[in-house]
């Protein structure tokens, strides 16, 4: 991030060359900030200082914005989106935490999803007083040992991404803690070569 900052700042940089590196920078800059976002939650929850506040959250909604923004990822990487959750589905559930849940799963799923593949979203009525939500990518899949290891912190066991994304491995964790903080239950799905649910 340092060396990239120090380019931009290179009187010599053509306009051509001045743009790649603004792009590059924005990456890096948006992928701190999001990292940084995901460590602050986790370390709010491990001091137990988060509380779930729910009211009625229109889940498209939240999606719409996410997917704006992850868009520049979504072109580059020329991933096929079906957003396939109808605009009125509604949940009773916190706000903050969910938009959280939906960026952390469409990060994972677009991370791991190789050019020109595809990411649906979808909800279906169970006829109880729950939905379910799901991210289904045809991105690389995980193995059963991976699995199993998912929702356990391990800092230097990291999955970088089809083009190289890094990750800190704490999305995932957050994600299932706002999951049943807001009295839901997180299942995966996975095959590796096939993708992930």
């Amino acid at each position: 991030l340092n060396s990239l900052m120090q380019y931009t700042m290179d009187e010599n940089l053509s306009q051509e060359e001045f743009m790649q590196i603004s792009h590059k920078l924005k990456h890096e800059v948006e992928h701190v900030h999001f990292t940084l976002l995901n460590l602050l939650q986790w370390a709010k929850t491990q001091m137990k200082g988060i509380t779930t506040d729910p009211s009625e959250v229109l889940i498209n909604e939240l999606i719409a914005d996410n997917l704006e923004l992850y868009r520049p990822i979504v072109q580059s990487k020329m991933i096929r989106i079906e957003n396939k959750v109808p605009a009125e589905t509604a949940c009773w559930a916190d706000r903050d935490q969910i938009n959280l849940v939906i960026r952390n799963l469409l990060n994972n799923a677009l991370k791991f999803t190789h050019k020109g593949g595809q990411v649906t979203i979808e909800t279906a009525d169970t006829n109880t007083d729950y939905w379910t939500f799901s991210v289904k990518d045809t991105g690389i899949g995980m193995d059963s040992d991976t699995l199993q290891k998912l929702f356990k912190p391990n800092f230097q066991n990291k999955r970088y991404g089809t083009a190289g994304e890094k990750g800190t491995g704490l999305g995932l964790i957050l994600v299932k803690d706002f999951v049943e903080k807001n009295n839901g239950v997180l299942s995966v799905e996975s095959e590796q070569g096939i993708g992930s649910i």
